[in-house]
């Protein structure tokens, strides 16, 4: 019974401190342009398997002006060199209605990493061992398409309605789909309905 009592208080901490590493909300003041930045920042997979396109960091911005919201989206998604380019035309589905978007693109940026592994061989003689190490590099590159999709009063009411958010991009001949909702659902919700 002390364990059981030990570990509940252990696993509520645990769960707390998972939320606020997750917790990607951000509220900016910017006296120069006279407004209020409420944001938040997710990463997401596709629901694709086997898909040129591995991942997408998605922003959600929500900017007050005088009492006049402008809400953005905006969009890094990561795809390989032999993928093309997103399309300029996406669509996200909220609470059963399809909406057309413009992906407005900001740039295409080639990026690239170097990865190494070391492998080891042993030999043993009547006289000594030896050991031998190898170490293998390759550059790995991707693009990061950067872009920005504009969010209208009726897409936010939907989506303040919906259960599921689907986002839906082509890449050439391939189609792409990110799926928000549970925990990620929420904190979009949080972020809409927050009072200015």
């Amino acid at each position: 019974m002390k364990k059981i009592n030990l570990i509940i208080p252990l696993l509520s901490l645990l769960l707390s401190g998972c939320a606020l590493l997750f917790n990607s909300e951000k509220t900016f003041e910017d006296e120069f342009k006279n407004t209020k930045t409420y944001s938040i920042t997710q990463y997401l997979r596709p629901e694709e398997y086997r898909s040129d396109i591995s991942s997408a960091t998605i922003t959600y911005n929500r900017i007050i002006k005088d009492s006049i919201e402008n809400l953005k989206i905006y969009f890094v998604i990561s795809r390989s060199t032999k993928s093309f380019q997103v399309d300029n035309k996406g669509f996200v589905k909220l609470d059963g209605k399809k909406f057309e978007i413009n992906c407005i693109t900001e740039a295409s940026e080639l990026k690239s990493k170097q990865e190494s592994s070391t492998s080891s061989t042993t030999t043993k003689d009547s006289t000594s061992v030896k050991t031998t190490y190898n170490t293998d590099t390759k550059t790995v590159s991707w693009f990061d398409d950067k872009f920005v999709v504009e969010l209208t009063p009726e897409m936010v009411n939907s989506l303040l309605k919906t259960d599921e958010i689907l986002f839906r991009f082509y890449f050439g001949p391939e189609q792409v789909t990110f799926r928000v909702y549970d925990f990620y659902l929420k904190q979009i919700k949080t972020l809409f309905k927050k009072e200015s």
